[in-house]
């Protein structure tokens, strides 16, 4: 009984080894939020009348947290767009390379939260990619002053909720149910 209580642990302890290395084997996604700051021109000279950007200038990475925590203040890449109708996501809306990552944004809506002469907030929702992490959903605003054409924007995905150790335990209670029939057919046999 000795020598089938200790294969059955070795059994066991190879299962749990082989379902954690399963769970870890996905890619982490993106997390953190970044600050971007530039020029913008538009469609209209009053936000009143503007409907859209037309493109962008001088962007650069002004802070971030996170995974975006060690980027450094590099030039952005940023593509003008409809604020009014957004018939198809905007494909890659942000980007820039820094220590040979690549980090980006799909825009798939955008919405105005406020505007008046001086300043307008949008939001919108979108996905952001990092070379070598899974896409993460998340949260975009964007918030442009009229006065001196420039502005401010944000991406924050959603932090991940921690399964407070469900997966654990999970586990524990998926090995302890193998061992107890392994225990059971060998029983049976002797």
């Amino acid at each position: 009984m000795k020598y089938f209580a200790r294969n059955s642990l070795v059994a066991v302890v190879a299962i749990l080894s082989l379902a954690v290395t399963a769970i870890n084997a996905n890619a982490t996604p993106v997390s953190g939020e970044v600050l971007f700051a530039g020029k913008f021109s538009g469609n209209a000279r009053v936000f009143g009348a503007m409907t859209r950007f037309n493109s962008f200038s001088d962007v650069t990475v002004t802070g971030g947290s996170g995974l975006y925590e060690t980027v450094p203040s590099v030039p952005v890449s940023m593509q003008g767009f409809s604020f009014t109708s957004l018939p198809s996501p905007v494909l890659d809306i942000w980007e820039f390379t820094a220590g040979g990552i690549t980090y980006n944004f799909d825009l798939s809506s955008v919405e105005i939260v406020s505007r008046d002469r001086g300043t307008m907030v949008l939001q919108g929702t979108g996905f952001a990619q990092i070379s070598g992490f899974e896409s993460a959903a998340g949260t975009w605003t964007l918030t442009a002053y009229g006065s001196s054409k420039t502005f401010t924007a944000a991406f924050d995905p959603p932090t991940g909720i921690p399964d407070g150790g469900a997966t654990t335990v999970g586990l524990l209670g998926l090995s302890l149910m193998l061992l107890s029939v392994l225990r059971k057919t060998a029983v049976r046999k002797h």
